[in-house]
């Protein structure tokens, strides 16, 4: 292959201009969004059909918070943002988990509803996040 055609070549695969990747088995709609950066995206990544599972159980356990609303915002490490609208596992669409263990389940504040994180969600997902390269996050 000549020069000038490997340099083209070179340079689409660097640009991500392949075929796209094929969805992996056993994922979900399930995205988590480690919410921590303000000038640039946060980390996101789908849950496995497995973690999904675990996630929801540690949902289960949530029990309503006196304060109904999040704690202020801070900078660096702000909480865990779930995004699920396939509802997969039984996790509700919108899910807010806190720095500091309050979660709102809901899109909006004012129709949301507040729970503390009595199972460990916080916990397991920071964990999750750390298995996945972002522990210096926290």
């Amino acid at each position: 292959m000549s020069l000038r055609f490997a340099i083209p070549l070179l340079m689409a695969s660097a640009l991500g201009c392949a075929a796209p990747a094929e969805p992996k088995a056993g994922a979900t709609d399930a995205v988590v969004e480690l919410d921590a950066f303000s000038g640039r995206p946060n980390p996101r990544w789908v849950l496995s059909e497995t973690d999904a599972v675990e996630l929801a159980e540690r949902l289960r356990a949530l029990s309503p918070a006196a304060a109904a609303e999040l704690p202020p915002g801070i900078l660096g490490f702000r909480g865990f943002r779930i995004h699920n609208p396939g509802g997969d596992a039984g996790i509700p669409e919108h899910v807010y988990i806190s720095h500091d263990g309050v979660v709102m389940v809901g899109s909006e504040p004012g129709d949301a509803k507040y729970y503390r994180d009595n199972g460990g969600a916080r916990q397991w997902l920071k964990a999750d996040a750390r298995k996945r390269g972002y522990g210096g996050v926290f």
